[in-house]
């Protein structure tokens, strides 16, 4: 990120940037070679449906298209995160770079739906409206406490669908009173 935000502050570019706001992130030291961390070993669940090609004790996680129990996984492959976690780092940025002047545009994660699907090792209950204004009121307020001068935004969904509905939800009793969001 440093030197993306270096390369806009010299040619006056806006920046956005994605905070994390699941409440976990990526266990480190990253790995960059296999075997990396498994949310869903074979050693732990040898009938799973599919396998990482490239990893093959690594598993989707699935038997006949539904989820599995797998290990603690979430310890396993992450490191539980708050809001201060992204505070701090936007005023780590605010100390390198200065305060952004509405230059860094902070997006409250990605696609806060879809994590029981992509994130099912950390995320493995259907999101909620609650729990999404509640990590965007808490990351936000953070992000602003940091840099009162940058611009919030989010959470970046994937459709149109998930302004009225949310991943506890069932579509297929549409968005009303019988769903819990």
């Amino acid at each position: 990120a440093n030197v993306f935000l270096a390369e806009a502050l010299q040619t006056n570019m806006t920046a956005l940037l994605t905070v994390p706001a699941m409440g976990w992130v990526a266990k480190g030291p990253p790995k960059y070679e296999h075997p990396y961390a498994c949310g869903c070993p074979r050693t732990h669940n040898p009938d799973q449906d599919d396998y990482d090609q490239w990893d093959e004790n690594c598993g989707n996680g699935e038997v006949n298209y539904q989820p599995v129990p797998c290990p603690p996984t979430q310890t396993t492959t992450s490191m539980k995160i708050d809001a201060s976690f992204v505070g701090n780092w936007a005023t780590y940025l605010v100390n390198k770079f200065g305060p952004s002047q509405g230059r860094r545009i902070y997006q409250i994660d990605n696609e806060p739906n879809l994590w029981p699907f992509t994130h099912r090792d950390a995320h493995p209950h259907m999101t909620s409206f609650d729990e999404i204004w509640n990590a965007t009121r808490n990351y936000g307020a953070a992000l602003m406490r940091a840099d009162p001068t940058a611009e919030v935004s989010g959470p970046g969904e994937w459709g149109w669908v998930n302004y009225f509905c949310s991943a506890a939800d069932d579509l297929n009793l549409g968005c009303g009173p019988e769903n819990p969001d």
